[in-house]
C-alpha cells in the first residue's frame, strides 16, 4: 500500500467519522437541506469524489430525504460487543495488532457519544492488567496511547487515586499529576511530546464535551494549535479540520481563541499551501481573520494578511461575492481606507468595476481615496480610470485627470501617468468618449515609449471599431488585425468574436452570412499561432459560447407538447442541460489541450465539444447558467451551477449574497459599513424562493 493511499485512507476515515455523527444527531436520514448536501460535497478531497459518490451528493440536492441504511444491529448492542473486546484484547496482555484497533474506537465513540463513563475499562479490570499491556504497546501504538490518556479523562472526577495509581505503573513522573486539575495538561503535553498531535485535539475535545462547565484552558489550546500549524503534508488536510473543531468549540461556549501572530501566519500558510479543498482553505483563512490576537502581537497583522489572502483567492476565481464579504469585515480596520495595501485597493476596484453588481462598493471605495493617493499611485491610477470608462461617466474621468495634473509628482510622471498600463487606459478611456485628439495623443506618447502598440491597446481599437453593428465596420476590425501579427493579435479577435456573439443574441440566434466565416477565420488562425491553446481568447471563446446557447431567447420557441390551452408558455430549455453538459464534459478533460474545439460555433455534434474551462472563466460560465436556469424556471440546472460553484469555492453565504446582488436592485443599491450589515439584509432577503434552497 502507497504512503498516498495510507494517507487518503485516513482522510476517508475523519469525513465517514463526520457523517456517523450527523446520523446519530438526525441529521441524516431525515430531511437533508440543500446546504448541508453541497457542504459534504465541497469539504471532501476531490480525489475521495468518485463519480458514484459525488453524484449520489449531488442527488440529494433535488430530494427531501437520504434514504437511511437500515442498522442490523442496535448500536448500544454493538458498543458493547467492542467495549467487551477491548477488556478481552488488554487481558490477553498482547501484542497490539492492526485488526484490533476499531474495537477501540467503536468503544471511544460510544463513551464520547453518550458520556456513559461509568463503565470504562479502567473501573472494570485490574490496573495491572492495563499497566501490563499499555507498557508493552505505547512505544509502537498511538492506539494504545490514546486508550490510556482518554481512561485518565474518563475518570478524573471518579477515582483521582486510580489514575495515581496506573501513571505510576506507567512510569509517569509523579510531580506531572498531582491534582485533577493537571491530568488534562498532562494529557495533552504528553501527546504532544510523543507527536500524538490529532490524539491532543481529540482529547481536548473529549474532555469540554464530558466536563461542559469547566472553563477552556487557552493556554493548552495554543499548545495544540501550535502543534497543528507545523508543516506535514500528510495531514494538513485533518490538522485544518481539528483546527476548526477547536475554533467551534470556543464559538459555541461564546468565547474567542486567542493566537500569536505567529500561530496565525502559520496556520494561513498551511492552508493557503492545501490542494484540491477550496472550501476548507477558505473557512481557515474566514475563521483566522477573525480571531483575536495576544496583547504582544503586532499588526499589520496576521487577521489583515488573514482577509487579504482571502481577498486574492477570490479575485483569482473571480468571485465578486467573497471579495466584498472579506473587504466589508477589515475595511474600517484603518483610520483610512488608504493604509490599506494598494495592491489590494487595486483587486477590489478592478473586480467590481468589472461585476455591474458590485459597482455601488466600487463608488464608494474611489470617494474614499484623495486625488495625491491615486495619482501617485502606478496601479490605482489607471484601474481608476478604467473604472470610470467602465461605467460611461464622463465627469468622473474629467476629474480624474484634472486632478493628475494638479496632484502628480513630478518625479512619478514617467512612471505613473506614462506607463504601459496608464497609456492604455488612457486609450480605451479617450476611445469611449469619443476624443480623438486624446486617441491621437496617447497613441502618440506609445509609439514614442514602446515603439508600437501592444497587443492591449488593438483590442481597445478593434473594439471601438466594432462597437456599432456595421458590416463595413467589422470589415476595417479585420482589415486592422490583419495588419498585425497574429501573436499580437489574440485578445483583437476576442474582442471581434464577442460583438458577432452579441449581435447573433440580439438577433434571435442567427449569425448572418458574412459573420461566422469571420469568426471561423480568426479561431483558425489563432490555432495555428497557439496550438496548445494557452491564450485566455480560448477562456473567453468558452464564456462566449456558452454565453449563446443559455440566452434566455432561446427559451421563448414552444415545445411540440405544448397547446392552444397551455396555461402558461411551455419553455424549451434543452440548451440549459446541453451546456451542463459541456461544463461537466470539458472539465473532464482540461488536461489535454489537444481535446479543446477550435471553433465551437460550427460544430455539427454540439454535444461533443470541448470548451477550455479555467479557474479564471469558470465562474462566469456558471453565473450565465444559473441566472438563465432561472429565466427557465430550471431549479435542477440552477442548484447544480450552485453546487458547482460551492465546490469551487463559494460558501453558500456568498452565493446567497451573489444572487441577491444580481437579481434585487435595492441590495445592489444600499451601503454595507459594517459586515453585521450584509447579514442582516440576507436574513430578510426578497428571493425567498433562492434563500429557501441553498439553507
Amino acid at each position: 500500500m502507497t504512503e498516498a493511499y495510507t494517507v487518503r485512507l485516513k482522510n476517508l476515515l475523519v469525513y465517514v467519522e463526520l457523517l456517523e455523527q450527523l446520523r446519530s444527531k438526525g441529521q441524516i436520514g431525515g430531511p437533508l437541506s440543500s446546504h448541508l448536501a453541497l457542504h459534504l460535497v465541497a469539504m471532501l478531497p476531490r480525489f475521495l469524489t468518485c463519480h458514484s459518490l459525488h453524484n449520489t451528493l449531488h442527488r440529494s440536492l433535488y430530494s427531501t430525504t437520504l434514504v437511511k441504511v437500515p442498522r442490523t444491529r442496535s448500536f448500544s448492542d454493538s458498543t458493547d460487543h467492542s467495549a467487551e473486546k477491548v477488556l478481552g484484547i488488554i487481558q490477553n496482555s498482547k501484542k497490539l495488532v492492526n485488526n484490533e484497533k476499531p474495537a477501540f474506537r467503536d468503544y471511544w465513540k460510544f463513551v464520547s457519544t453518550t458520556k456513559n463513563t461509568a463503565n470504562s475499562v479502567l473501573r472494570r479490570i485490574p490496573i495491572d492488567s492495563i499497566a501490563q499491556f499499555v507498557n508493552a504497546n505505547k512505544l509502537n501504538s498511538s492506539t494504545v496511547r490514546g486508550f490510556y490518556r482518554r481512561e485518565m479523562i474518563y475518570n478524573l472526577h471518579c477515582d483521582f487515586q486510580k489514575i495515581q495509581e496506573l501513571a505510576e505503573k506507567l512510569h509517569i513522573d509523579p510531580e506531572l499529576i498531582k491534582s485533577k486539575t493537571d491530568i488534562l495538561a498532562f494529557c495533552i503535553n504528553d501527546s504532544i511530546k510523543t507527536k500524538d498531535i490529532m490524539i491532543a485535539v481529540e482529547v481536548y475535545l473529549l474532555y469540554y464535551k464530558l466536563y461542559e462547565t469547566e472553563p477552556l484552558n487557552n493556554d493548552l489550546c495554543q499548545s495544540i494549535i501550535s502543534a497543528l500549524a507545523f508543516e506535514n503534508p500528510r495531514y494538513d488536510h485533518i490538522h485544518l479540520l481539528k483546527f476548526l473543531e477547536l475554533d467551534h468549540l470556543h464559538e459555541i461556549r461564546n468565547t474567542k481563541m486567542t493566537l500569536t501572530r505567529t500561530q496565525i501566519a502559520t496556520i494561513c500558510n498551511k492552508a493557503l499551501a492545501l490542494e484540491h479543498s477550496p472550501i476548507l482553505t477558505k473557512s481557515v483563512l474566514d475563521r483566522a481573520m477573525n480571531i483575536e490576537l495576544t496583547p504582544i502581537s503586532d499588526f499589520r497583522n496576521d487577521k489583515i494578511i488573514a482577509a487579504y489572502h482571502l481577498i486574492e483567492r477570490d479575485y483569482a476565481i473571480n468571485n465578486a461575492a467573497g471579495v466584498f464579504l472579506t473587504w466589508t469585515t477589515i475595511k474600517n480596520y484603518y483610520t483610512s481606507v488608504e493604509k490599506h495595501d494598494p495592491r489590494i485597493i487595486y483587486k477590489l476596484i478592478n473586480i467590481f468595476t468589472h461585476h455591474k453588481a458590485y459597482r455601488k462598493a466600487c463608488k464608494e471605495l474611489v470617494a474614499s481615496l484623495s486625488p495625491y493617493f491615486y495619482s501617485n499611485n502606478a496601479l490605482l491610477l489607471p484601474s481608476l480610470i478604467d473604472y470610470a470608462t467602465k461605467t460611461n461617466n464622463l465627469s468622473l474621468a474629467r476629474e480624474l485627470m484634472n486632478n493628475v495634473n494638479k496632484f502628480l509628482d513630478k518625479n512619478n510622471t514617467q512612471v505613473v501617468l506614462f506607463s504601459k498600463r496608464c497609456l492604455s487606459s488612457m486609450l480605451r478611456m479617450h476611445l469611449k468618449f469619443k476624443d480623438s485628439n486624446g486617441v491621437d495623443r496617447v497613441l502618440k506618447y506609445i509609439q514614442e515609449s514602446f515603439g508600437k502598440p501592444s497587443e492591449e491597446n488593438l483590442s481597445s481599437i478593434v473594439s471601438h471599431l466594432v462597437e456599432i453593428k456595421s458590416f463595413d465596420n467589422l470589415k476595417k476590425a479585420v482589415q486592422l488585425v490583419d495588419s498585425f501579427p497574429t501573436k499580437r493579435a489574440l485578445l483583437a479577435y476576442a474582442s471581434i468574436i464577442n460583438k458577432i456573439v452579441e449581435w447573433q443574441i440580439a438577433s434571435d440566434d442567427r449569425f448572418t452570412a458574412a459573420s461566422l466565416p469571420v469568426v471561423d477565420k480568426l479561431l483558425r488562425r489563432a490555432h495555428i499561432q497557439d496550438p496548445n491553446h494557452k491564450s485566455s481568447l480560448w477562456n473567453i471563446i468558452a464564456s462566449l459560447f456558452i454565453k449563446k446557447i443559455v440566452h434566455h431567447r432561446n427559451f421563448q420557441r414552444k415545445t411540440f407538447s405544448s397547446n392552444l390551452y397551455s396555461k402558461g408558455k411551455k419553455l424549451d430549455t434543452a440548451n440549459l442541460d446541453l451546456a451542463k453538459l459541456l461544463y461537466l464534459r470539458s472539465k473532464k478533460t482540461q488536461r489535454d489541450s489537444s481535446m479543446i474545439d477550435v471553433n465551437p460555433f460550427i460544430r455539427s455534434s454540439p454535444h461533443k465539444i470541448v470548451l477550455k474551462i479555467t479557474d479564471g472563466n469558470r465562474f462566469v460560465i456558471l453565473r450565465n447558467i444559473a441566472l438563465n436556469a432561472i429565466k427557465g424556471r430550471r431549479k435542477d440546472i440552477f442548484l447544480w451551477c450552485c453546487s458547482e460553484l460551492y465546490q469551487h469555492g463559494m460558501p453558500v453565504k456568498e452565493l446567497l449574497l451573489d444572487w441577491n446582488m444580481m437579481l434585487d436592485h435595492q441590495m445592489r443599491r444600499a451601503s454595507f459599513p459594517e459586515r453585521k450589515q450584509i447579514d442582516e439584509k440576507l436574513s430578510i432577503g426578497k428571493l425567498a424562493f433562492i434563500s429557501k434552497n441553498l439553507k
